[in-house]
């Protein structure tokens, strides 16, 4: 049986890993190059993704005693350095592929398939999933911002969804956001549910911003964006823009991809206090649904109205 060993020091990293490859294999997190090689000597791994730098022992010590002592085992590594010259040399040294942060999600997936499917003790294995490269999500233009990318091209509603990310960046107690972006293919299912038009009927301005931020504190949302200046049309106040972010992940999903990145200091003004992420979008989505509800129930008593007037006319 296949199985994937995870080091990575930063918690919310590890988390997103370990949650996407979970859905195809056992994998296990641990956020040191000493914790894994506690795990490697008690049990055997398939395979071992490995960050470079950590506090103590370096992803690159770690690779060298995995060749030594488990040569068999294939190691992806990755970290903040992109350079060709430098991804070459960690090949020579052993590492069976090198992933520049912040990588795209899909660029992880393919590297762990490549990997199962190459290597000759693995590819064999009878519950490797053939199909595991037809559910790479595609990947979306963004902007990379000035702050330590965590993760990147992380499609919501297909791997992950955003109540899942938000749990796990809390549990990790993040410092920053999370930038999410979405396509035609969102707008164009936006319009066919109606759940997003206005008053008029027409499609919410806000949604054809095609952007949003979700700010963090100690892993808490504390503000949410869909653009900063107040005089434009897609500007919602941060309730507004929060309850849109959270609609479209939900209910559309569909082309909606998501970007973390880490700040040291959180100077974003705090206007929205949310004790629990989880529980702040399944209260925004179950006050929808109410909306929804009562919407139906007053048309439903408009047309009784009108039926009862036309009735005693004639």
């Amino acid at each position: 049986m296949i199985s994937i060993l995870i080091v990575e020091d930063d918690t919310t990293l590890r988390g997103v890993l370990q949650d996407l490859l979970s859905e195809d294999f056992p994998c296990y997190a641990v956020k040191s190059a000493e914790e894994a090689l506690k795990r490697l000597e008690a049990a055997p791994y398939s395979l071992v993704l490995t960050d470079i730098s950590m506090p103590g022992m370096s992803g690159l010590e770690l690779l060298s005693v995995i060749k030594q002592k488990w040569p068999d085992v294939p190691v992806i590594l990755f970290s903040g350095i992109d350079d060709k010259e430098y991804a070459s040399g960690l090949m020579k040294m052993g590492a069976f592929d090198y992933l520049s942060k912040p990588f795209a999600i899909e660029q992880m997936v393919q590297s762990v398939s490549r990997a199962i499917m190459e290597h000759p003790q693995l590819k064999n294995d009878p519950l490797v999933n053939e199909d595991v490269e037809a559910s790479v999500p595609a990947r979306a233009e963004h902007k990379t911002g000035d702050n330590s990318p965590l993760f990147a091209s992380v499609q919501l509603g297909g791997i992950i969804s955003l109540a899942e990310l938000l749990d796990i960046v809390q549990r990790g107690k993040m410092n920053g956001y999370i930038e999410l972006h979405w396509d035609n293919t969102t707008l164009m299912r936006a319009r066919e549910s109606n759940k997003f038009n206005d008053a008029t009927g027409a499609l919410d301005e806000a949604v054809m911003n095609c952007a949003g931020w979700i700010y963090l504190k100690e892993g808490h949302i504390i503000d949410a964006v869909i653009d900063e200046t107040e005089g434009s049309s897609f500007w919602r106040d941060a309730e507004a823009s929060l309850a849109v972010l959270v609609k479209l992940a939900t209910y559309i999903g569909t082309g909606v991809c998501a970007w973390g990145f880490s700040t040291g200091d959180v100077v974003r003004e705090e206007r929205l206090s949310v004790r629990d992420n989880s529980a702040k979008l399944f209260d925004i989505i179950t006050s929808h649904e109410s909306e929804e509800e009562d919407s139906h129930l007053v048309c439903g008593a408009d047309e009784a109205v009108l039926s009862h007037a036309a009735a005693g006319v004639m």
